[in-house]
């Protein structure tokens, strides 16, 4: 199990809101912290239950101090964007019910005569190792993005040079698919979110990923899912 975490304000999240402007003497509001992120990432199988609670809720806008001056209260201060959350599960994921909560809200402006405006929402991906529906944890959120997750039934050797192994991913969704020693393929998922991906091996041992990127993050542990598969040829 993977927990990750940048707290909500910190100096390293970002989606910070903006401070108001001040008046005169008077001190504008400080903007929301943005809302970091959270990563659980589970080498077999992830469990919500139905108190659970995943949060990068940005942080709301304080409210500009009373004016000093005759033309009102200095500004209020943004509030805060919403963070990221990764869920990833490699054998299986279980939710408990519709009561799981799953919050990338944004932060409100701070009120007051000269308010704050609010934060943008932030941002959720769950990869998930079946072709069901989108649990209810994740189903009423609009920023959502299902990643790439291959079968967890796909063995670890096979005698089998040329395969189909399937993978789960979000509808119409593009990933990229890399076989070791092998260009890069461009694929997009069906309707069904069910992605049968056509490999040919070379014998011996080769990696094969999908990365949800072709751009220079495509390395980054949490763009790309990979395992390793071993070819052995029967002579």
């Amino acid at each position: 199990m993977r927990i990750a975490l940048a707290p909500a304000g910190a100096a390293t999240a970002r989606g910070h809101g903006g401070g108001g402007g001040g008046n005169c003497l008077s001190p504008g509001g400080g903007g929301g912290g943005g809302g970091g992120s959270l990563e659980l990432t589970s080498g077999g199988a992830l469990r919500l239950t139905a108190a659970a609670l995943l949060s990068a809720r940005g942080g709301n806008g304080a409210a500009g101090t009373g004016g000093l001056c005759t033309n009102g209260a200095a500004g209020s201060g943004g509030g805060g964007s919403g963070g990221a959350i990764l869920v990833r599960a490699v054998l299986a994921f279980e939710d408990e019910g519709a009561d799981t909560r799953v919050n990338v809200d944004p932060g409100n402006g701070g009120g007051g005569g000269n308010p704050g405006g609010r934060g943008s929402p932030g941002r959720v991906r769950f990869d998930l190792p079946s072709d069901v529906d989108t649990p209810p944890a994740f189903a009423g959120l609009t920023h959502q993005y299902r990643g790439p997750v291959w079968d967890p039934v796909i063995p670890a050797v096979t005698t089998e040079g040329a395969l189909e192994l399937r993978l789960f991913g979000g509808a119409a969704e593009t990933v990229f698919i890399d076989v070791e020693g092998q260009s890069r393929r461009e694929l997009a998922f069906p309707d069904d979110g069910v992605l049968q991906v056509p490999v040919n091996l070379a014998p011996g041992q080769s990696q094969i990923c999908a990365r949800v990127t072709d751009g220079p993050h495509a390395n980054q542990p949490d763009a790309a899912n990979c395992f390793d598969i071993a070819y052995i040829r029967l002579l």
